[in-house]
């Protein structure tokens, strides 16, 4: 056989009390997460205005030693004779 439990009846005013009491610590559950997710969503903006700069000044030194590296480069092969050593030259004189 099957018990069945009859409902403690309570009364209105009991249920309204009870239900309030819910209410409110739910309200301050929802503040804390609001004010958590504003902290949180403040650090990532931060971090990512942070790496931003840090990726510019990153580019900018790269873009820089290349610079400097084909300014180098230009150079030495303004400076460099395209001639062929003179071992290649005695060597293709006797060919001929």
């Amino acid at each position: 056989m099957s018990q069945t439990r009859t409902p403690i009846k309570r009364s209105p005013e009991d249920l309204l009390a009870e239900l309030t009491e819910r209410f409110t610590a739910m309200e301050a559950e929802r503040k804390q997460y609001i004010s958590q997710a504003q902290v949180t969503r403040q650090r990532n903006k931060d971090i990512i205005e942070k790496l931003q700069k840090e990726n510019k000044e990153l580019k900018e030194q790269a873009k820089t030693q290349l610079t400097v590296g084909s300014h180098i480069i230009d150079r030495l092969a303004r400076t460099t004779r395209t001639r062929r050593p003179s071992s290649v030259w005695r060597s293709w004189k006797r060919t001929s």
